[in-house]
């Protein structure tokens, strides 16, 4: 983690399958917009 000119080290856990979907996709607010655009695209 770095902030400014600080930074340290962290050990994040990923307990599920949809954790790691969210940190693939930079965070869960990421994956709901990318999902919520693939569906409106199918629905087109």
């Amino acid at each position: 983690m770095r902030a400014g000119d600080k930074s340290f080290t962290v050990i994040a856990r990923v307990d599920t399958p949809q954790e790691v979907e969210y940190i693939a996709h930079g965070g869960i607010l990421q994956y709901v917009l990318r999902q919520r655009a693939a569906q409106m695209t199918a629905d087109r």
